[in-house]
């Protein structure tokens, strides 16, 4: 598969969960980024195919790749037994492999270091999910999981504490949520929302208060963004 632009190739070269094949470059740049991958290539021993532009336009599928692509095999994921780390999320809905990919930045920047996924195949869409997480889809650790209400209950059993995000009576303000050091975020999609068995199984329901009224929910990726900026922010106040 392709990867385009310098963002999704340094952090294939900057990780190990890819085998990058080859990278093509535009024989015409010169500049701390492409150097940086230069060098980066060299130390792994990648071979760099040095191209024209319109050779690049050829192989890539957009025009904002930059002069800069990398063909590579599929990622390899972590075990699921092997999970850690105090702040994890699992993810279970979100189809649209840019919002995953935006879903990934927010939760990387705001301090998550896991995410369990519903078992997919992500192969054909690797590319786009790494260029709109900016590179976080390399930095997180990526679980897949054949049956998350199983798997969650395996990480309570391990002194994991359950939020899960659903507008309900039973919910309450993220705002007004103290969150533990070793917790699982749930997020469900907008279309089908969080399973009722893991419902059952959360140990608080969380929602996001809104400034002005309105009956519809927040897109998966927005209230991604929102509780993890509060969790963070928590955090901050605490250290």
């Amino acid at each position: 598969m392709i990867f385009e632009g310098a963002i999704s190739v340094k952090s294939l070269l900057e990780h190990n969960y890819h085998q990058v094949v080859m990278l093509y470059m535009d024989k015409q740049k010169d500049d701390r980024n492409t150097r940086y991958i230069v060098k980066l290539a060299n130390q792994k021993g990648i071979k760099i195919n040095y191209c024209t532009r319109s050779e690049i336009d050829a192989l890539a599928s957009g025009k904002t790749h930059g002069g800069i692509l990398a063909e590579s095999m599929p990622r390899t994921y972590q075990k699921f037994e092997d999970i850690k780390g105090n702040r994890i999320a699992c993810i279970d809905g979100i189809e649209d492999p840019f919002n995953l990919g935006y879903a990934f930045r927010s939760l990387y920047c705001f301090g998550f270091s896991a995410v369990i996924l519903k078992r997919r195949d992500f192969d054909s869409i690797e590319h786009i999910i790494l260029k709109s997480s900016a590179g976080a889809f390399n930095k997180l650790a990526i679980y897949f999981s054949d049956d998350i209400t199983q798997d969650l209950t395996k990480l309570k059993a391990k002194q994991y504490t359950i939020f899960s995000m659903q507008r309900s009576d039973l919910a309450q303000s993220i705002y007004e949520t103290e969150y533990t050091k070793k917790m699982v975020l749930v997020v469900g999609g907008e279309k089908r929302g969080i399973a009722k068995e893991v419902l059952a199984l959360s140990d608080t329901l969380i929602y996001i208060p809104y400034g002005n009224e309105f009956k519809n929910a927040l897109n998966a990726t927005s209230a991604i963004s929102s509780v993890a900026s509060e969790i963070h922010r928590q955090d901050l106040i605490r250290k």
